[in-house]
């Protein structure tokens, strides 16, 4: 009975406060009184066995999560996924209730690498490495014991949920259009000229004989008619620069159909918000160069390492990637903690591995204790994991591309409004002083005209006057010609 009591009592220190010790790799390497053999030591009073087990773990949360500063423990140590579904088989079951009573001390070692995770167990360094992600059939560690805890989740491609504005996305479709713009307007100055060697000699009014006009009439007429608006203002007159003008019509009706159809499909695929089938390309932020990594090349991505998560939230709100590959059990967990309240799940990738810890070489036994156990510590971990929240998928949205509520459009719509307003306004204050200045004018004639009626009225005097006098000189010069004639006869 005492004995009972004592197991029990030890049972509840070791679940309440169990001893996680963390020590820095760098300060323990050194130190010559580490021993990395198993040690075994015969409790005093007691049949068990007290058993130091050092562990080598990666930050990696939800699997494993750093304790925080007011913990506890009185070193950091880690808890999580892996913490709470294999302490207790470990410490109890495989522990003090074990046919051989083993009370475990645990020491742990935080490393930043599964490379460094595996080369620490390779040395002997460690006897237990976790979280180690596995293939379901192909174990890159086989010359260790592999023990799942459970299937991975899979990975999400996440980006930042900015709301797309339509305008904005037209706009930008268009502006990445420019070759096939700049292609068509070679095209149309190029038809252009063509239409002025074609028709110049029987049109000369609409297309002349000088090149650099005639030439720049062409363009014009060709820029109308592949824009299908056809003014009328030109109108070929020879056959062969109507037949020509025919073709023309019909490429213009083409390229319009394939300018429409793009845009289309822009606000089509904004619209519908649809997962992307094809991830080729694409540069995505990884955490770590672990299984995300790995996904990200099979998917033909262009995976960038990044080693905390505060650096890839800013990567993607900066654009500098297009979007991260999480760990979907990671995305729930920073999720819970507001990290990624901003960010949507586009996609989800299923990727064929396991997620488990790996025994050493010289803990064959404890490993088999714990796949004796592996049906309760499953079902325990599926209770666990089924209260995670994942991250909310992108839903269908409906896109109008005069949304009142974008500020773009608001915005494009008050300065159109403004200029209106501006060119009114300047119409009017031009017309009223153009009126003013007509009737200025008006005023100065009418008060000029009584002096020039005078005028008139004084030269029309004098003509009669000049009229008169001639008249009279004309009868005295007959008079001095009578005279002069009977002075001759006498």
């Amino acid at each position: 009975m005492e004995r009972r009591n004592m197991i029990l009592a030890v049972v509840f220190q070791l679940i309440f406060a169990t001893d996680f010790s963390t020590t820095a790799l760098e300060s323990n390497m050194n130190r010559s009184d580490r021993i990395f053999n198993p040690l075994f030591f015969t409790a005093e009073g007691d049949n068990s066995t007290v058993r130091v087990i050092r562990v080598a773990w990666i930050l990696k949360p939800p699997y494993t999560v750093l304790l925080s500063n007011d913990s506890i423990a009185d070193n950091q140590g880690f808890h999580g996924l892996i913490q709470e579904t294999l302490l207790r088989y470990m410490v109890v079951e495989c522990g003090l209730l074990y046919v051989s009573p083993v009370i475990y001390h645990f020491e742990l070692f935080q490393v930043h690498s599964e490379h460094t995770l595996i080369d620490m167990l390779r040395k002997n360094e460690v006897d237990l490495a976790c979280p180690v992600f596995e293939q379901q059939h192909i174990r890159k560690y086989g010359e260790f014991h592999f023990f799942k805890i459970i299937e991975y989740p899979g990975t999400e491609f996440i980006r930042d949920d900015f709301e797309t504005n339509a305008l904005s996305v037209v706009l930008e479709s268009i502006l990445k259009s420019w070759p096939l713009l700049a292609i068509t307007m070679n095209l149309t100055a190029i038809a252009g000229i063509i239409m002025w060697a074609l028709d110049t000699y029987w049109n000369r009014d609409e297309f002349p004989r000088k090149f650099l006009q005639g030439s720049w009439q062409g363009f014009w007429w060709s820029f109308v008619s592949v824009t299908t608006v056809g003014y009328g203002d030109k109108v070929p007159k020879s056959i062969p620069a109507r037949l020509f003008s025919t073709l023309w019509i019909i490429f213009g009706m083409i390229f319009m159909t394939i300018f429409s159809a793009h845009i289309t499909s822009v606000l089509t695929a904004l619209s519908l918000d649809m997962e992307p089938t094809s991830l080729e390309g694409v540069k995505v932020a990884v955490l770590g160069n672990g299984t995300e990594y790995q996904h990200a090349v099979e998917q033909n991505a262009q995976p960038k390492v990044y080693e905390k998560i505060d650096d890839i939230i800013k990567a993607v709100k900066t654009k500098e990637v297009e979007g991260m590959f999480l760990d979907r059990y990671i995305a729930s967990y920073h999720q819970s903690r507001s990290d990624l309240a901003s960010h949507i799940s586009l996609k989800s990738l299923n990727f064929p591995k396991e997620v488990g810890v790996l025994f050493s070489k010289d803990n064959k036994e404890l490993a088999s204790c714990m796949e004796f156990h592996r049906p309760s510590i499953m079902m325990l971990t599926q209770t666990i994991t089924s209260s995670y929240k994942f991250m909310e998928k992108k839903k269908t949205r409906k896109v109008n591309l005069f949304d009142t509520s974008s500020s773009y459009l608001n915005g494009f719509m008050y300065i159109t409004l403004g200029i209106l307003a501006g060119l009114l306004i300047n119409g009017t204050l031009w017309q009223i002083l153009r009126n003013k200045c007509k009737t200025e004018v008006n005023n100065n004639l009418i008060s000029v005209e009584p002096v020039k009626e005078g005028q008139l009225r004084r030269s029309e005097t004098i003509r009669e006057e000049l009229e008169t006098a001639k008249l009279m000189l004309s009868q005295i010069q007959e008079q001095f010609k009578k005279l002069e004639a009977e002075v001759l006869r006498s």
